[in-house]
């Protein structure tokens, strides 16, 4: 990627849609593969000091703030609400707030003062005028609040003596955060299908971050329902990591559940680790690789019935019935909309996982002594653990 010529909103990647190319759009894959970009270019910079990296960063960022080449940053069909700021803003702001964290140490203060003004100017001042505008995404507890409030938030820990809104952001993700996590139930239970439960990454990432910023005083991924959720999704993947078939969801894809490396570090739960090894994949993804703590060694899964109970609050949702369905182990609990019981065999239990042949290819882990307000190993450990394969990802 070193060299490449920056990502426009016309550049045609894998999977993108070709409308989205054609009307400039900024999609969701588009800011997807923008902020990776931008934050291995940045990791890869702070571990091993590439000027490369930090030039491919510098240019990408300059594409990305400058208006005649990127337009507001939000999609287009998120306009006809009316604010400034949507799921793009929070995918963006948070990305670009990392890379800066990880970039600061190696910029000067007028590249330092160039990121901040950008970041201020595209997300942070379109997210104030939002919500002065008291939108409909911060009366709802769903996905918009938790990525728009949630990536600003982490900008804001990112920034917490360089800008004079920092606080403000902060203080907002977590008041939201803890409002959103109320529709959990006492056993973790989503308020939507196993799959959607992925939806549970933007809370772990800004409390991991928070944990980082607050030189780990504060350690929230250790309470309910951070556990709990965790433990829920885990009992309710089948073989081969494919969600419980129940409610709106895509059974023959992997349950994406990367943050739940971050709980086991945070409560050094050997059961969760053992779940988050079972289900990792090759990832280029700087956060999925600092979150994962390898000092916590996995533990077999203890016989556990996780569906003894059910919070009557999250009952009426699809997947939230599942306790229910299956506390009574003589009721089938195969979820399949047909209504077929299935056999006994295949109803729902915990699952047995076994360790996969592990596709990463990573060399020994490397004690890093790094400077950077959000990497967890500064601040509680003096040390960050990278593996290897995080400084080929450029």
């Amino acid at each position: 990627m070193v060299g490449r010529p920056p990502l426009q909103p016309d550049t045609p990647l894998p999977g993108r849609a070709a409308a989205a190319v054609r009307d400039r759009n900024l999609d969701f894959s588009l800011c997807e593969e923008t902020g990776a970009r931008l934050t291995r270019f940045a990791l890869v910079h702070l571990v091993t000091g590439d000027v490369a990296c930090r030039r491919a960063a510098l240019s990408q960022l300059e594409a990305i703030f400058n208006p005649m080449q990127w337009p507001d940053w939000i999609d287009q069909a998120h306009r006809r609400f009316g604010h400034p700021a949507d799921l793009r803003t929070g995918m963006l702001g948070m990305d670009v707030a990392l890379a800066y964290d990880w970039l600061a140490p190696g910029l000067d203060a007028r590249e330092r003062a160039f990121v901040i003004e950008g970041l201020d100017r595209r997300a942070i001042q379109p997210f104030l005028v939002s919500l002065q505008q008291d939108p409909w995404w911060g009366r709802e507890l769903n996905n918009w609040v938790t990525l728009i409030a949630g990536g600003l938030g982490i900008a804001g820990l990112a920034l917490t003596d360089e800008h004079p809104d920092a606080p403000r952001l902060v203080a907002y993700a977590v008041a939201k955060f803890e409002e959103y996590l109320s529709v959990y139930g006492p056993a973790g239970e989503f308020n939507e299908s196993v799959a959607y439960a992925n939806a549970n990454l933007m809370p772990v990432a800004f409390f991991l971050a928070h944990r980082s910023a607050t030189r780990g005083r504060t350690n929230r991924l250790a309470a309910a329902p951070f556990p709990q959720m965790c433990r829920w999704v885990m009992h309710a993947t089948l073989a081969g990591g494919r969600p419980l078939p129940f409610g709106d969801c895509h059974p023959d894809h992997p349950v994406a559940a990367g943050y739940v490396g971050a709980v086991a570090a945070a409560l050094q739960d050997g059961a969760l680790q053992h779940y988050h090894l079972a289900l990792q994949a090759a990832t280029a993804s700087p956060i999925e690789l600092l979150w994962f703590d390898p000092r916590v060694p996995p533990a077999p899964l203890a016989s556990e019935n996780p569906w003894r109970s059910i919070s009557p609050r999250t009952a009426e949702s699809s997947s939230a019935a599942l306790p229910g369905i299956v506390s009574d182990r003589s009721a089938s609990c195969s979820a399949n909309p047909a209504g077929r019981r299935k056999p006994r065999a295949q109803r729902c239990r915990p699952s047995r996982l076994r360790y996969p042949r592990r596709t990463t290819h990573c060399g020994p882990w490397l004690p890093l002594g790094l400077s950077s307000r959000l990497l967890p190993g500064r601040t509680f450990a003096g040390a960050i653990t990278t593996p290897r394969c995080a400084v080929t990802t450029c």
